[in-house]
């Protein structure tokens, strides 16, 4: 059963390809030529389970992190009675 369809994850490819196109230089400087080809070779063998789950990593991260920020505020009193 597909949700999103083909068509969905070919369009986050390409578009994800063409960032790692126009970062290709910095890449190659930073990590070496291998790295880059590591990385393309990656991208291409990705499944949209991978996607859903970095998708629910990073907002679980987030949320986490924000609730934390959160809490600590509203764990401190705005206004200090003594």
């Amino acid at each position: 059963m597909e949700y999103y369809g083909a068509a969905m994850l070919q369009e986050y490819l390409k578009q994800t390809l063409a960032i790692l196109e126009n970062s290709k230089g910095e890449i190659e400087k930073s990590g070496g030529k291998i790295a880059y080809q590591e990385t393309y070779k990656s991208l291409l063998q990705l499944s949209p389970s991978d996607i859903a789950l970095d998708n629910i990593y990073k907002k679980s991260i987030m949320g986490l992190f924000f609730s934390f920020i959160i809490s600590l505020i509203a764990r401190k009193p705005l206004i200090k009675t003594t």
